[in-house]
């Protein structure tokens, strides 16, 4: 899968993507480490990437992108072993909506919200 990591991701969540064979567009260390959430919601549809934030400003924008695909991560850790298995049984359960070209997936720690 192509990942669109935002700013506030943390380098060893990354490492485990590319890790995992997932190409990734990392926005801190990019021409885009300026970009606003509108800019990159934009680049991700263009560029076919699923974008991963803990932002909740995304679930705004979802309501005026139609093609957008947004993970955010709302589990109020940032334990990196909690989120690397949160991030493996995500992709593993929910591929068929990863597969999707509109969707957020919304996630908290005791519940996954699909818009």
């Amino acid at each position: 899968m192509k990942f669109l990591v935002d700013e506030n991701i943390p380098h060893s969540l990354i490492a485990f993507l590319i890790e995992k064979n997932h190409e990734i567009l990392d926005v801190k260390n990019s021409k885009y480490n300026q970009a606003n959430d509108v800019e990159l919601s934009d680049l991700s549809v263009k560029e076919n990437y699923i974008i991963i934030t803990f932002d909740k400003d995304f679930l705004g924008i979802k309501k005026k992108q139609k093609q957008l695909r947004c993970i955010i991560l709302n589990l109020s850790t940032l334990d990196i072993d909690y989120l690397k298995l949160y991030l493996k049984i995500l992709f593993k359960k929910h591929k068929n909506i990863l597969e999707k070209n509109n969707f957020l997936i919304f996630c908290k720690k005791d519940e996954l919200v699909v818009f």
